[in-house]
């Protein structure tokens, strides 16, 4: 190999290392930038989950009213109790 060629390598080989150097740095940057995402999403899940399971509770908490004002109303079937008449 002349020095030419060998100038020529050591010059390819520093812009490959270069350009490697900058992708890695590139995959932190992008790494670092999605672990915050998904931190951020993490937290708005958990935000979620606990809105739901309130909602959830307040549901079930209308169903056993309903359920209730249904039977005093004998709209869910059961049989009606009469009152007793004064003598």
């Amino acid at each position: 190999m002349s020095d030419e060629e060998h100038l020529r390598t050591n010059v390819l080989l520093e812009e490959i290392r270069s350009n490697v150097v900058t992708l890695v740095e590139g995959h932190g940057v992008l790494t670092a930038g999605l672990a915050e995402t998904n931190n951020r999403l993490d937290r708005r899940f958990d935000e979620v989950n606990g809105r739901l399971d309130r909602i959830e509770h307040r549901v079930t908490k209308i169903d056993h009213r309903v359920t209730k004002i249904e039977h005093h109303l004998d709209l869910n079937g059961a049989p009606v109790r009469k009152r007793r008449k004064s003598k």
